[in-house]
């Protein structure tokens, strides 16, 4: 028997993914639907990444709080996953989206919390090269290991009522059906809908892009898995650049900016051997001794940031699965640690155990 006219047919959705370091890249695409993730889901599934979504065919209506915005193709948002929110997904929709953990982003707290209340452009600036980074990284072989340890990419379609989109973390947590209502499309208009700002690169920007973009240049497939977490980095740093070029420049160069400013080059240098207290000192045009004033009161001076950072890095591709065929003293000096007894000393000191330890209780 034919199926009634008012029937729709279920959603459905695929999804591709690959890890970048601290940060992790999707393509996401469905039918018209709609993702929630409630505040049940929030306690049973706990994350609180920051998420950015770039769409590219049809199009999101975002409802977070008192903020609704609408993305058309070219536009992208930023949301925050530790809150409840929704998102309609209208037409043959395709979305490419990153996490990133919010301490990645050295931006002040107030930067960030506007940002999330208006819509980007990602046709030029650092956006278009942000979405350039990932979709390169997406499409990468080998970007995704798979179950048999292939390294082959991983593609998901969703089933009616328990499409897998959120297993990967695109959108929401594990499934679906448990983070909320999943629905056919949602008939009428959006709420209130947020301007688009075109969010080019702006003086605050431009270190960010320079960075961020010679970073990403090399296709991921290329330059290896151990590429993965700079172009993770890269990511952040394009992220941090286009909210800040939409915040503007201060007033004057507060110590809160300048602090940023060093906290973001610190970010886009911790593979760099010569990173240190004096280079940058020397990238900010500031003496060593304003340098240091500005992480006075701070839990870290500034080589011990850089150090922990390192570490923090090292540790995290100790324990990524695509990694596992390399040595551990190769990841080390990756991030400036090139002398094993320094490195498993401050390894130690930092986390408990030796790097040997830690990788073999990450593999379990």
């Amino acid at each position: 028997m034919p199926a009634p006219l008012t029937s729709a047919p279920p959603p459905v959705g695929r999804v591709r993914s690959t890890p970048l370091g601290l940060a992790r890249a999707f393509r996401v695409a469905g039918s018209p639907q709609i993702l929630r993730r409630t505040t049940t889901s929030l306690r049973t599934a706990p994350a609180d990444p920051l998420k950015i979504c770039i769409q590219r065919a049809g199009r999101t209506v975002l409802h977070q709080g008192d903020v609704t915005l609408t993305l058309e193709p070219g536009q992208l948002a930023v949301y925050d996953t530790g809150r409840p929110y929704a998102l309609r997904l209208e037409g043959a929709w395709a979305c490419t989206v990153m996490t990133v953990p919010r301490d990645a982003l050295s931006v002040p707290q107030r930067v960030l919390v506007a940002a999330m209340r208006h819509a980007f452009g990602a046709l030029a600036g650092p956006g278009a090269v942000l979405t350039h980074l990932l979709e390169t990284a997406i499409a990468a072989p080998a970007a995704e290991p798979g179950p048999d340890g292939s390294g082959a990419g991983r593609a998901a379609t969703g089933s009616p009522g328990r499409a897998p989109l959120g297993e990967a973390g695109a959108f929401v947590t594990p499934h679906l059906g448990e983070a909320g209502a999943l629905a056919a499309p949602h008939p009428g208009a959006a709420g209130a809908l947020a301007a688009p700002h075109p969010g080019e690169a702006g003086a605050l920007a431009a270190p960010h892009l320079g960075e961020a973009g010679a970073l990403a240049a090399p296709h991921l497939g290329e330059a290896g898995a151990l590429a993965a977490p700079h172009l993770g980095e890269a990511g952040a740093n394009l992220l941090a650049g286009l909210i800040s070029a939409e915040a503007g420049p201060p007033a004057d160069l507060t110590d809160e900016a300048l602090r940023v400013s060093v906290l973001a080059h610190i970010a886009t240098h911790l593979g760099r051997p010569g990173l240190d207290p004096a280079s940058v000192a020397r990238a900010h045009h500031i003496s060593t001794r304003t340098l240091y004033r500005l992480f006075e009161g701070a839990d870290q001076s500034v080589a011990e940031t850089i150090r922990g950072r390192r570490l923090d890095r090292i540790r995290a591709d100790l324990a990524e699965p695509a990694l596992a065929r390399h040595p551990t003293m190769e990841i080390a000096a990756l991030w400036g640690f090139p002398v094993q007894a320094h490195f498993i000393r401050a390894f130690h000191a930092r986390f408990g155990m030796t790097p040997a330890a830690y990788r073999r209780r990450a593999a379990r």
